[in-house]
Order: structure tokens, then sequence, then C-alpha cells
């Protein structure tokens, strides 16, 4: 067929849709419709009426509107997108932006209702069952038939009664304010340019592999071994702290009454590892029974648990396990079994010995308080375990900055931390006791080390307990030679972090050319968006001031009816 032919065909098709709909959109012919009144006004001027929202409510909401996911979600979102169409018909009138009666009509006999949503979620039309072409969001009318595939105006009727609140002349001029709306955010994308430069560095950026030598400052770590934890220090940051103290005391209340029991453990843990186990368990009980020998013999329970005991959490404490009313031991390492126990002993009686899933354990009972003295007891408790873990913090901190600076100074990761311990202040009463600080603080897994992290990309975790592993990423992604230094230190979960570029690995030309289109047309809609949203900002900024909402934002709670 001749393409002119073609072409007159296609242009009658069109004509002759266009005359059904001004046939029959014409004023009168539907008596539905909702009161005008007004949802939204600048400076007291009506620029989103209520049938506007409830119609574009009811085609953006699933289920029509009436599930709880659409009352919370997508009801400010409805609002919104009305706010900034407004905006954009603004802009639109401004500039002499039009669209013609044609435009409209090909629209509509396509099937399709457009819908505005804000310009930064855009994307959620995909999660409430939308539609998302490039120039909007918008829903199908089902309004073709599919047996056809032609336009059925039928179809289209009953769609605009049962989804609107509009007559199908308002619901026509309805749509030529978003056929409009989306011809100005069409304007507004097509003048967005991807060169392939930065097409290439972004690819690359994204696509990087480092490795990193790196050291962890645990807070515990310091808690544990430079903590002072004598009765003047923990008092005199209590004073200091009297009403943190109290708020966090009143949350764990009923965990030391009406009566705690103060108890301490050593523990020995079974090696799971072993392919014996029934040697690894033997072995654990020779050593829990020379423990248990030597508390029998009268060595303190506090020299034993803190040469002995395998267990992080308490040795360094001497055992102690705290004041605990029966069923509240929360301590790490432990188990009901303990707890039992501990409520079936004798006042400085020991325990037989003891297996849960840490390891076998013996136990004493130290102390039974009831009353004030057990309130007294819970909130010195408290207190060493918001000062010990504010005061490891800082310990941590510091330590890093330390650190940091060292490396940026020539030393090695490893001799700059080296040089921080040797450094450390160590609490103790006399040389011998501060040599077991230090002995310990040797021993411990937590002391800092150097370790190396497995190869990662910009949007991966360096290594873990990183606390923000996109702000982490960036600042190493940072780093422009091997052996350079991130210009500050890492927060983690539990401390800080020092980090060293050890290697850097990127793609190569190959990569590119695979990836190279895809990666033009993401930049490219990021960046539309991005333009699209901070053009709707300039709008808002210049035309929409003294906003005032008539209807609420998010939809109410219902009450529950009285009984």
């Amino acid at each position: 067929m001749p393409s002119a032919v073609k072409q007159f065909i296609l242009i009658a098709a069109v004509l002759a849709i266009a005359m059904v709909f001004v046939v029959q959109f014409r004023p009168g012919t539907d008596t539905q419709g909702a009161t005008e009144t007004c949802a939204v006004e600048n400076d007291g001027r009506c620029i989103v009426s209520q049938s506007d929202f409830v119609t574009a409510y009811r085609m953006a909401s699933p289920s029509g509107g009436d599930s709880d996911d659409a009352k919370s979600q997508v009801r400010p979102l409805v609002i919104e997108g009305l706010v900034q169409r407004w905006l954009l018909l603004e802009d639109a009138a401004r500039l002499g932006v039009s669209v013609s009666e044609e435009e409209v009509t090909r629209q509509l006999s396509r099937g399709v209702a457009r819908v505005s949503l804000p310009a930064d979620q855009e994307s959620f039309a995909y999660y409430i069952g939308l539609t998302g072409p490039p120039d909007g969001p918008s829903r199908s009318t089902g309004a073709i038939d599919p047996k056809t595939n032609k336009f059925d105006y039928e179809r289209y009727k009953k769609f605009v009664q049962r989804a609107t609140v509009k007559t199908l002349k308002d619901f026509r001029e309805y749509q030529e304010k978003e056929v409009l709306a989306a011809r100005m955010r069409q304007l507004v994308k097509a003048r967005v340019r991807i060169s392939e430069a930065e097409a290439r560095a972004d690819f690359t950026a994204k696509n990087a592999k480092l490795t990193v030598d790196y050291v962890k400052l645990d807070r515990a770590f310091y808690q544990r071994h430079l903590l002072d934890r004598s009765d003047d220090a923990v008092s005199k940051w209590t004073a200091e702290n009297q009403t943190e103290v109290d708020e966090a005391f009143l949350a764990r209340k009923e965990s030391y009454g009406p009566e705690c029991r103060r108890a301490r453990h050593v523990m020995v843990r079974i090696d799971e590892t072993a392919e014996d186990k029934d040697a690894a368990k033997k072995q654990a009980r020779e050593k829990v029974d020379r423990a248990k020998k030597r508390l029998e013999d009268g060595d303190k329970f506090a020299d034993v648990a803190r040469e002995l005991s395998e267990d992080p959490q308490s040795a360094r404490e001497g055992g102690e396990l705290g004041c605990f009313a029966a069923g509240k031991l929360a301590k790490p390492n432990t188990s009901k079994v303990i707890d039992d126990a501990v409520y079936a002993l004798e006042k400085g009686k020991l325990s037989d010995v003891l297996e849960t899933s840490f390891g076998l354990h013996v136990v004493r009972l130290d102390e039974v308080l009831s009353g004030e003295d057990a309130e007294k007891q819970g909130k010195r408790e408290t207190a060493l375990e918001l000062y010990g873990k504010k005061a490891g913090e800082a310990f941590a901190a510091e330590a890093s900055k330390q650190i940091l600076a060292a490396a940026k100074g020539g030393k090695t990761l490893a001799a700059a931390i080296d040089a921080h311990v040797a450094e450390l202040s160590v609490p103790g009463k006399d040389d011998k006791a501060k040599a077991n600080v230090r002995a310990a603080m040797a021993e411990d897994a937590a002391r800092p080390r150097v370790e190396t992290s497995s190869e990662f990309s910009l949007g991966s975790p360096p290594f873990s307990g990183v606390d923000n592993p996109g702000q982490a990423g960036r600042m190493l992604f940072a780093i422009e030679s091997v052996g350079g230094l991130p210009n500050d230190v890492i927060k983690l979960y539990d401390g800080y972090a020092v980090a060293q570029l050890k290697d850097k690995k990127s793609p190569g030309d190959k990569d590119w050319d695979e990836k190279r289109s895809e990666v033009i047309e993401r930049m490219r809609e990021e960046k539309q968006r991005d333009a699209l949203v901070a053009y709707v900002h300039v709008l808002r900024e210049k035309f929409a001031k003294n906003l005032a909402f008539k209807i609420p934002l998010r939809e109410e709670p219902k009450k529950s009816a009285q009984k």
C-alpha cells in the first residue's frame, strides 16, 4: 500500500475518533459530577479542586483508594502531584506552550489516562499499579476492546463513571491539563545531555574494585582495659550524669527486684572446630576443673577468672555477672542454666561444673540483695555500664585519630598501632597490676591489628561493622593512589576504623563497550529526574509560596466506637 494512502487512512481514523469525542463529550452528555469545592489554595486562589483530587486519588490508588496503603501513602503523593501539575501549567502559560484537541483525543483513544505524581516520586507509580512512561505515570482506562484492539467508547464511559467523580466533558478537560503537564515534563527532560566521557567516568567509579588495609578500634577493648572502675570514678561520673542514669535504671528496674543475686563465673569454651569432639570437651573439662580446684583451695575468684576464664566480657571484671533477679540474667555468654544455678546456691558456695551452648562453667553466689540495697546496686551497675560505653567510645575515637595522623605522617599502620598501644596509660595500683593489664590487652582478640579487606565496589561495605557503608565507600574511592589514606576515620557500630588503600582495579575497555548504552541511558534517566525536580523546585519558590491545604494531607485514623 502506498505511504500516502496509509497516511490518509491514519488521519481519517484520528479524525473519526475525534468526532466521537466531540459528540459524546459535549456538555450535558453526562450528569455525573461533584461539588466544586477547593482542595488547595495559593494566595486565596483555588489551584486544585476537590473533584480533581478525588479523581486523581481514585486513579492512583490500588483497590480504588480504599486500602490502608492507599490512604497512608498515595494521598499525600496525589496532592503534591496536583500542586506540581498546577505549577507546570502556570509556566506553560508563561511560555506559550499548549496542546491541541487532537493530542488529547489521541491519548484517550489509546486507552490511557494520565496521573500526576511528584517529580521525585514518579517511580512509585509501579508500586501502585500505574505505568511509568518517560513523560509521567498513567493508568489504563480499559477502553481498548481486547477482541478488536480498537477504542470502545462504552468501555471508556464506564471507566469515567466508575473511577472518577467527573462528567465526561470535565474528565476530558482534566486530562487536557495532564497532557499539557506531561508536555512540560518532556521539554525539561529533553534538555538533558550525557557525554560519553561523563558516562565512562561514572561507570569506572561505580565498577572499580578496591582492597584496603584497615585497623578497627573497638570501644569494648578500651572499656575493658582502660576504664577506671573505682568507686570514686563511678560515683563522680554518676553525679555528673544523674538524670541519664535514673532514666536508664527505670527501664531495667525489674531486673533487680524484689531480690537480686550477685554472682561470678569462670567459663571455658569447647573447641567446636576440633575433629575429635570428645577430646576437645575433655580438654575443656580439665581446665575448668583446675579452676574449680583453685577456688576450693582459697584462691581469689577474681584472679582465677582473669587468668583462666574465656569469657572476654566478664574475665576482665574478675568473672562478675552483676546482680540480677530470678530469670533476668542477661549477660553475654550465659544462659538460663547459669541463672537457675545461682538461685539454687547458698551464699559463698560454688556450683558443680555446668554446660551451656557457650562452654563449661563454674559459678559462685557472692551476695543476696533486696529492697533498697538491690536498687542501689542496680543503679551502680547501670551507671557503670553507661560510663563504660561513653568512655570506651571516647577512647576509641581518640585512638583512631592518633593512628590516622601517624599513618599520614609516614608510619605504617602496624607501627602506628604499636606506638599507640605502647603510649596508653593503663590503670593499676602498682607495676605488677599494670603489667597484668598490658598482658591481658596483648591477648585480647579485639586488640587493634592490621587486617586486609576483600575486594569491594562503591556500593558495598568495605568491611564488616561499618555504620554508614555508603559514606565510607565514597571516602575510600576518593583516594587517588595506592598507599593513600582518607581524610577522616570510619565510624563503626562499636567504634572506629582507619583504612589505607592497598589496591585498585578499574574496568577495562571491553567492560565499557558491553555496558555503554545501558550506562548512558541510566544516567540520562537519573539526570532527567533531577532536572525535573530542580525545575519544579524553582517554580514552587516562584509561584507557590502561600499554599493553603483545605483537606488533610494524610488520612485521619478512624476512631473505634466506644462500647
